[in-house]
């Protein structure tokens, strides 16, 4: 279940939670979703500007699911008009079986923030893909197809392909090869 948040309230929850498994947000997940969806699938009004290291205008909605915090920005300046990035700590190494794990404990975000998702990544962790999971459309106007996902094996990769699947995705997703090696 979905907790919506001060940004005094994350604050807590995040030092909280950086204490106990020392980390800081990490998972970032892309998705192209607009503001005007944004405001009538999330029951809280957003917080207007209130990172001013953020790059422009955006607006933020905190929330926690599971005791995880996780933070929605929506991007004023992106010329798509539906870039939005959530942000959630990542799971104790413990409990992830792959490094996007922690995109499950997400699932119960409103639609459809899960289901147009366009990039998955961390912000640390360097890896050495074998094989990247790519999605043949790509509404904010890059070059399709987009490349999604970077997995360390190809049974990551197909186990992420069945997840995204089981969330009924607007987006046709597949897997190849790496678009180039780090």
């Amino acid at each position: 279940m979905i907790q919506w948040l001060t940004l005094d309230r994350l604050e807590q929850l995040t030092e909280q939670f950086h204490q106990a498994y020392a980390v800081y947000f990490d998972l970032i997940v892309d998705t192209a979703v607009s503001l005007d969806e944004l405001q009538t699938v999330i029951p809280v009004a957003p917080v207007s500007n209130p990172h001013p290291s953020e790059p422009g205008p955006h607006e933020c909605w905190y929330g926690c699911v599971d005791d995880f915090p996780f933070v929605i920005t929506y991007y004023h300046y992106h010329s798509s008009n539906c870039y939005t990035a959530i942000r959630i700590f990542p799971s104790p190494p413990s409990q992830n079986r792959y490094l996007w794990s922690t995109l499950e404990r997400l699932i119960p975000l409103p639609k459809p923030l899960l289901q147009r998702i366009v990039w998955l990544g961390y912000l640390t962790l360097p890896r050495n893909p074998t094989h990247s999971l790519y999605c043949r459309e790509d509404p904010m106007w890059r070059n399709p197809p987009c490349e999604v996902y970077r997995a360390a094996t190809a049974e990551e990769a197909e186990a992420l392909l069945d997840f995204l699947t089981s969330l009924q995705p607007e987006y046709a997703y597949y897997i190849s090869e790496p678009s180039h090696r780090e």
